[in-house]
């Protein structure tokens, strides 16, 4: 098949094509003078494996040493995955930190909209490591027991 139909039947674009073929991800099929060069069937499916590969966070320099060698060692691959496990952890700790801030943010927002120094944007603009709202729940919840008195 001529690389468009390639592209095509691979659900990637022509120029995703050729930049795999030049990180040796793809080899550059041969092709006969005057005519074009035909990509065989078969390799739809190591395109496939790339995009798979890519979807899980391996590198594209990572899939190209387990697609070209001849057999690569379960330990390498091992130890890869391992790698990729402890890094998506690392980053699921990060997004789940986001989510609590998110969170946290969202009631204030609804009490004040339009009065940024009341609204719940203002504790996120507070620094990573600390909540500045809980310190202003705090002296919050203080003056209104004093009003009350």
């Amino acid at each position: 098949m001529k690389i468009s139909e390639f592209a095509r039947a691979s659900g990637v674009g022509i120029e995703t094509i050729r930049y795999y073929q030049r990180r040796n991800l793809l080899p550059v099929p041969s092709r006969y003078p005057g005519s074009p060069r035909r990509y065989p069937d078969v390799w739809v499916r190591d395109v496939q494996q790339i995009r798979g590969l890519q979807a899980v966070g391996l590198s594209l320099d990572e899939i190209r040493l387990l697609l070209r060698s001849p057999a690569p060692e379960c330990a390498d691959m091992q130890q890869t995955l391992a790698r990729h496990i402890q890094a998506t952890r690392a980053e699921l700790a990060r997004l789940k930190h986001r989510l609590r801030r998110l969170q946290a943010a969202l009631p204030g927002c609804a009490e004040g909209p339009g009065r940024r120094g009341q609204c719940g944007l203002a504790c996120l603009l507070g620094p990573d490591g600390g909540d500045p709202c809980q310190a202003r729940k705090s002296v919050g919840s203080a003056s209104a027991l004093t009003d009350r008195s």
